[in-house]
Protein backbone atom coordinates (compact mmCIF):
# COMPACT_ATOMS: atom_id res chain seq x y z
CA UNK A 1 0.00 0.00 0.00
CA UNK A 2 1.07 3.54 -0.90
CA UNK A 3 2.02 5.29 2.12
CA UNK A 4 0.61 8.92 1.95
CA UNK A 5 4.36 10.71 2.36
CA UNK A 6 5.02 9.10 -1.34
CA UNK A 7 1.86 10.57 -2.63
CA UNK A 8 2.83 13.88 -1.52
CA UNK A 9 6.47 13.55 -2.92
CA UNK A 10 5.51 12.84 -6.32
CA UNK A 11 3.59 16.00 -6.17
CA UNK A 12 6.83 17.83 -5.13
CA UNK A 13 8.49 20.18 -8.16
CA UNK A 14 11.64 20.45 -5.88
CA UNK A 15 12.58 16.50 -6.56
CA UNK A 16 14.92 15.32 -8.52
CA UNK A 17 14.38 12.98 -11.43
CA UNK A 18 16.03 10.47 -10.18
CA UNK A 19 13.84 10.78 -7.29
CA UNK A 20 10.69 10.84 -9.17
CA UNK A 21 11.67 7.67 -11.42
CA UNK A 22 11.87 5.88 -8.11
CA UNK A 23 8.10 6.81 -7.02
CA UNK A 24 7.00 6.03 -10.61
CA UNK A 25 8.88 2.28 -9.80
CA UNK A 26 6.26 1.66 -7.32
CA UNK A 27 3.29 0.97 -9.57
CA UNK A 28 1.22 2.60 -7.94
CA UNK A 29 -2.03 4.29 -9.62
CA UNK A 30 -2.15 7.14 -7.12
CA UNK A 31 1.79 7.87 -6.96
CA UNK A 32 1.58 7.72 -10.90
CA UNK A 33 -1.31 10.08 -11.20
CA UNK A 34 0.32 12.73 -8.70
CA UNK A 35 3.81 12.30 -10.51
CA UNK A 36 1.78 13.03 -13.73
CA UNK A 37 0.58 15.89 -12.69
CA UNK A 38 3.72 17.19 -11.27
CA UNK A 39 5.34 20.50 -13.62
CA UNK A 40 8.97 18.77 -12.79
CA UNK A 41 8.17 15.94 -14.31
CA UNK A 42 10.85 15.02 -16.91
CA UNK A 43 9.50 14.41 -20.35
CA UNK A 44 11.13 11.02 -20.32
CA UNK A 45 8.78 10.41 -17.52
CA UNK A 46 5.90 11.76 -18.84
CA UNK A 47 6.68 9.29 -22.46
CA UNK A 48 6.15 6.66 -19.94
CA UNK A 49 2.88 8.23 -18.38
CA UNK A 50 1.36 8.75 -21.26
CA UNK A 51 0.85 5.26 -22.38
CA UNK A 52 -0.68 4.61 -18.70
CA UNK A 53 -3.75 2.20 -18.43
CA UNK A 54 -5.48 4.71 -15.93
CA UNK A 55 -7.27 6.80 -17.78
CA UNK A 56 -6.87 9.67 -15.10
CA UNK A 57 -3.04 9.46 -15.45
CA UNK A 58 -2.95 9.71 -19.24
CA UNK A 59 -5.33 12.99 -19.08
CA UNK A 60 -2.91 14.55 -16.19
CA UNK A 61 -0.32 14.12 -18.38
CA UNK A 62 -2.12 16.41 -21.15
CA UNK A 63 -2.78 18.51 -18.65
CA UNK A 64 1.13 18.52 -17.81
CA UNK A 65 2.82 22.18 -18.77
CA UNK A 66 5.78 19.93 -19.63
CA UNK A 67 3.45 17.76 -22.30
CA UNK A 68 4.51 18.21 -25.51
CA UNK A 69 2.41 18.14 -28.32
CA UNK A 70 3.60 14.93 -29.88
CA UNK A 71 3.13 13.33 -26.59
CA UNK A 72 -0.99 13.74 -27.26
CA UNK A 73 -1.00 13.76 -30.90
Amino acid sequence: MVEIRDYIKAGDPKLEPAQLWRLYLQDSPRVRLRLAENPACPQDLLEKLVEDANGEVRAAVARNPNCGESLVA
